[in-house]
Protein backbone atom coordinates (compact mmCIF):
# COMPACT_ATOMS: atom_id res chain seq x y z
CA UNK A 1 0.00 0.00 0.00
CA UNK A 2 1.47 3.42 -0.96
CA UNK A 3 1.84 5.75 1.80
CA UNK A 4 2.43 9.46 1.39
CA UNK A 5 3.20 12.20 4.46
CA UNK A 6 2.30 15.99 4.15
CA UNK A 7 2.71 18.42 5.95
CA UNK A 8 1.28 21.81 5.10
CA UNK A 9 2.72 24.59 6.15
CA UNK A 10 0.52 26.66 4.16
CA UNK A 11 1.31 29.64 3.42
CA UNK A 12 -0.35 31.54 0.52
CA UNK A 13 1.21 34.95 -0.18
CA UNK A 14 4.18 34.51 2.07
CA UNK A 15 7.03 31.72 2.29
CA UNK A 16 6.57 31.71 6.73
CA UNK A 17 4.56 29.84 9.03
CA UNK A 18 3.95 32.13 11.82
CA UNK A 19 1.31 35.28 10.79
CA UNK A 20 3.58 38.39 9.90
CA UNK A 21 3.15 41.09 7.21
CA UNK A 22 6.07 41.32 4.40
CA UNK A 23 5.53 44.70 2.55
CA UNK A 24 2.58 44.39 0.92
CA UNK A 25 2.17 40.69 1.13
CA UNK A 26 -0.25 38.62 3.85
CA UNK A 27 0.52 35.59 5.25
CA UNK A 28 -2.79 33.94 3.96
CA UNK A 29 -3.82 30.86 5.64
CA UNK A 30 -1.70 28.00 8.33
CA UNK A 31 -2.90 24.80 8.67
CA UNK A 32 -0.39 23.40 11.00
CA UNK A 33 -1.97 20.17 12.18
CA UNK A 34 -1.27 20.69 15.86
CA UNK A 35 -4.45 20.70 16.86
CA UNK A 36 -4.98 17.27 15.47
CA UNK A 37 -7.08 18.90 13.08
CA UNK A 38 -6.87 21.01 9.38
CA UNK A 39 -7.85 24.37 10.90
CA UNK A 40 -6.14 27.21 9.32
CA UNK A 41 -5.12 28.69 12.79
CA UNK A 42 -5.50 32.28 10.88
CA UNK A 43 -9.14 31.69 9.62
CA UNK A 44 -9.19 32.52 6.64
CA UNK A 45 -9.38 28.51 4.79
CA UNK A 46 -11.67 26.18 5.43
CA UNK A 47 -9.94 22.72 4.49
CA UNK A 48 -11.07 19.31 4.97
CA UNK A 49 -9.50 15.95 5.40
CA UNK A 50 -10.74 14.22 2.85
CA UNK A 51 -10.36 9.99 1.58
CA UNK A 52 -9.36 8.38 4.87
CA UNK A 53 -6.60 11.56 5.36
CA UNK A 54 -5.55 11.57 8.57
CA UNK A 55 -3.83 13.53 11.58
CA UNK A 56 -0.50 11.54 12.84
CA UNK A 57 2.11 12.66 15.43
CA UNK A 58 5.43 12.31 13.67
CA UNK A 59 8.85 12.09 16.11
CA UNK A 60 10.64 13.24 13.37
CA UNK A 61 9.01 16.90 12.70
CA UNK A 62 7.95 16.47 16.22
CA UNK A 63 4.53 17.47 16.15
CA UNK A 64 1.52 16.59 13.96
CA UNK A 65 1.16 15.48 10.06
CA UNK A 66 -1.44 14.86 7.64
CA UNK A 67 -1.62 11.20 6.01
CA UNK A 68 -2.93 10.09 3.53
CA UNK A 69 -2.37 6.61 1.01
CA UNK A 70 -2.23 8.05 -2.87
CA UNK A 71 -3.64 5.01 -4.06
CA UNK A 72 -6.82 5.91 -1.52
CA UNK A 73 -6.75 9.36 -3.33
CA UNK A 74 -6.67 10.93 0.48
CA UNK A 75 -6.14 14.22 0.52
CA UNK A 76 -6.29 17.91 1.88
CA UNK A 77 -9.48 19.63 0.20
CA UNK A 78 -9.69 23.75 0.02
CA UNK A 79 -13.57 24.53 0.41
CA UNK A 80 -12.24 27.81 -1.75
CA UNK A 81 -9.40 28.35 -3.47
CA UNK A 82 -6.72 30.25 -2.62
CA UNK A 83 -5.57 30.62 -5.83
CA UNK A 84 -3.48 34.15 -6.70
CA UNK A 85 -2.00 36.00 -9.23
CA UNK A 86 1.16 36.48 -7.01
CA UNK A 87 1.42 34.09 -3.88
CA UNK A 88 3.67 31.58 -2.66
CA UNK A 89 2.25 27.74 -1.79
CA UNK A 90 4.79 26.19 0.95
CA UNK A 91 4.90 22.97 2.39
CA UNK A 92 6.58 19.72 3.75
CA UNK A 93 6.13 16.48 2.31
CA UNK A 94 7.49 12.79 2.65
CA UNK A 95 6.56 9.87 0.87
CA UNK A 96 7.61 6.54 2.05
CA UNK A 97 7.41 4.33 -1.55
CA UNK A 98 6.85 5.56 -4.94
CA UNK A 99 6.50 2.80 -7.69
CA UNK A 100 5.95 2.84 -11.29
CA UNK A 101 1.88 2.04 -10.23
CA UNK A 102 1.85 5.46 -8.61
CA UNK A 103 2.59 7.73 -11.85
CA UNK A 104 0.36 11.10 -11.42
CA UNK A 105 -0.74 10.63 -8.30
CA UNK A 106 -0.56 14.36 -7.01
CA UNK A 107 1.02 15.87 -3.75
CA UNK A 108 -1.69 18.89 -4.20
CA UNK A 109 -4.07 19.99 -6.80
CA UNK A 110 -6.74 23.06 -7.58
CA UNK A 111 -9.29 22.69 -10.22
CA UNK A 112 -11.10 25.89 -11.97
CA UNK A 113 -14.60 25.72 -12.95
CA UNK A 114 -13.72 25.83 -16.50
CA UNK A 115 -11.39 22.60 -16.43
CA UNK A 116 -8.15 24.44 -15.65
CA UNK A 117 -5.79 23.39 -13.09
CA UNK A 118 -2.42 23.41 -11.19
CA UNK A 119 -0.82 19.86 -9.61
CA UNK A 120 2.17 18.78 -8.16
CA UNK A 121 3.25 15.49 -8.48
CA UNK A 122 5.73 13.31 -7.50
CA UNK A 123 6.02 10.97 -10.42
CA UNK A 124 4.82 10.82 -14.30
CA UNK A 125 5.34 8.63 -17.25
CA UNK A 126 7.58 11.29 -18.79
CA UNK A 127 10.88 10.58 -16.47
CA UNK A 128 12.00 9.92 -12.71
CA UNK A 129 11.85 13.57 -11.96
CA UNK A 130 8.76 15.32 -9.94
CA UNK A 131 6.70 17.96 -12.13
CA UNK A 132 4.23 21.22 -11.11
CA UNK A 133 1.77 21.68 -14.27
CA UNK A 134 -0.51 24.44 -14.71
CA UNK A 135 -3.12 24.38 -17.13
CA UNK A 136 -4.81 27.17 -18.09
CA UNK A 137 -8.18 26.03 -20.54
CA UNK A 138 -9.61 29.94 -21.04
CA UNK A 139 -5.77 31.14 -22.54
CA UNK A 140 -4.98 27.48 -23.93
CA UNK A 141 -1.63 27.44 -21.98
CA UNK A 142 -0.05 24.39 -20.89
CA UNK A 143 3.56 24.46 -18.93
CA UNK A 144 5.28 21.37 -17.04
CA UNK A 145 8.39 22.80 -14.52
CA UNK A 146 10.67 19.88 -13.77
CA UNK A 147 12.20 19.36 -10.24
CA UNK A 148 14.40 16.58 -8.93
CA UNK A 149 12.65 13.27 -8.05
CA UNK A 150 11.61 12.95 -4.24
CA UNK A 151 13.30 10.45 -2.18
CA UNK A 152 11.24 7.94 -0.25
CA UNK A 153 11.47 8.31 3.81
CA UNK A 154 13.58 12.28 3.54
CA UNK A 155 11.29 15.36 5.14
CA UNK A 156 11.54 17.94 1.43
CA UNK A 157 9.91 21.61 1.64
CA UNK A 158 8.41 22.30 -1.28
CA UNK A 159 8.06 26.29 -2.48
CA UNK A 160 6.40 27.78 -5.51
CA UNK A 161 5.91 31.02 -6.30
CA UNK A 162 3.47 33.04 -8.19
CA UNK A 163 4.49 35.38 -9.71
CA UNK A 164 2.40 36.94 -12.19
CA UNK A 165 4.67 35.79 -15.03
CA UNK A 166 3.66 32.40 -15.96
Amino acid sequence: MKRIFLIIIATFMVVSSYAQTYGEYNQYANINFEDGTSKDVLGNADAVLLNGATIVADAERKGNVMHFDAAQRGHLKFQKSPLNDEMTLSFWFRQEDLTADSFWRMIFAFYGADGSNLYYTPLTNWSTNSYFVFDNKSYNVYKSIASPPLKNNIWTHIAIVFDNTM
